[in-house]
């Protein structure tokens, strides 16, 4: 019951504020609950039910990547400057539970990182992936 309640949840938050775009968790995610998310906003966000144009979904740096399937494949890049490279590296300093030295990845340096690996991606000295899910040109 509980995927229910939250495609009721999200239903009624699509319907209170008309999101054209939502972006979600990438279904491939290691965590369990991440996966649930998404299905529940693809359920939440279907085509017949409501305006959302654009669902798009993003990595969690080195979860994503390391799902069975599917695997976290990319279509979007969003390239950063330096000033939204720092502002990321601090906004991840509030999930300090989550950081360890390396060779974990999830650190300020693992996170530097994975934003230029994804720039050589696209052209970009760093940049952020996501996967466009849906998208309909209304």
């Amino acid at each position: 019951h509980g995927e229910q309640a939250m495609v009721k949840i999200l239903e009624q938050v699509i319907k209170d504020y008309g999101p054209q775009v939502i972006f979600t968790h990438h279904n491939g995610d290691l965590n369990r609950d991440h996966q649930l998310t998404n299905a529940a906003v693809l359920v939440a966000a279907r085509p017949s039910f409501c305006v959302v144009e654009t669902i798009i979904s993003f990595e969690i740096v080195f979860s994503s990547n390391f799902s069975v399937a599917p695997r976290f494949d990319p279509n979007l890049y969003v390239a950063l400057s330096d000033s939204q490279v720092s502002a990321k590296i601090s906004a991840w300093k509030s999930y300090e539970q989550e950081e360890r030295p390396a060779p974990f990845p999830r650190n300020e340096r693992g996170l530097r990182i994975a934003m230029q690996h994804r720039g050589l991606q696209c052209g970009q000295m760093y940049a952020e992936a996501f996967r466009v899910e849906r998208s309909i040109d209304a």
